[in-house]
């Protein structure tokens, strides 16, 4: 019996499903990047968008998301990453408040918050700068769409953060 033969049956359907993903994965990335920054998108769970100028951390997070059977986002700048978030509508937003993302980081805070459709999207802002958020917890206090974790955070806790945040959703 050769090794084709020996293959079980389901496979195959592993083989197509994961040619669909590879797909839907290339489209939606065509589709993203004609804005200037870096975007990628896996097809999975619930979407997860994360915000972090650090290419290795963006994808050491990813990573850990993916694992965990959600979906993911990836955005490394936040200027002009509105419009994309308006129109994948990811579930929460894992949010990077270190440097060089504090300003356009709290300008796109304040944008999703007065967002009709992003309004209440979940955000988890990461800072080891507990004083920039004192400074603008008006946009954080008092909004069970929004939590701090702070730097440095285990992948463990992030994932508690997300999963708790998404069962506290309304209508869940």
């Amino acid at each position: 019996m050769d090794a084709v033969a020996a293959a079980p049956a389901w496979s195959g359907l592993k083989v197509c499903k994961q040619e669909k993903v590879e797909e839907q994965s290339r489209l939606l990335r065509d589709r993203v990047l004609r804005h200037s920054f870096l975007v990628e998108a896996f097809v999975a769970g619930e979407l997860i968008c994360i915000l972090e100028h650090d290419q290795l951390t963006l994808h050491l997070l990813a990573q850990e998301l993916e694992d965990a059977d959600f979906a993911t986002l990836r955005l490394s700048e936040a200027a002009g990453s509105l419009p994309v978030m308006k129109e994948n509508r990811p579930d929460l937003l894992v949010l990077d408040m270190g440097p060089p993302l504090d300003e356009t980081g709290w300008t796109l805070l304040e944008g999703i918050r007065s967002d009709g459709g992003l309004g209440k999207m979940p955000v988890i802002v990461c800072t080891s700068d507990t004083r920039a958020i004192e400074k603008r917890s008006a946009l954080l206090k008092g909004t069970p769409e929004s939590s701090v974790l702070g730097k440095p955070f285990t992948p463990e806790a992030l994932l508690a953060m997300i999963r708790a945040m998404l069962a506290a959703r309304p209508g869940e």
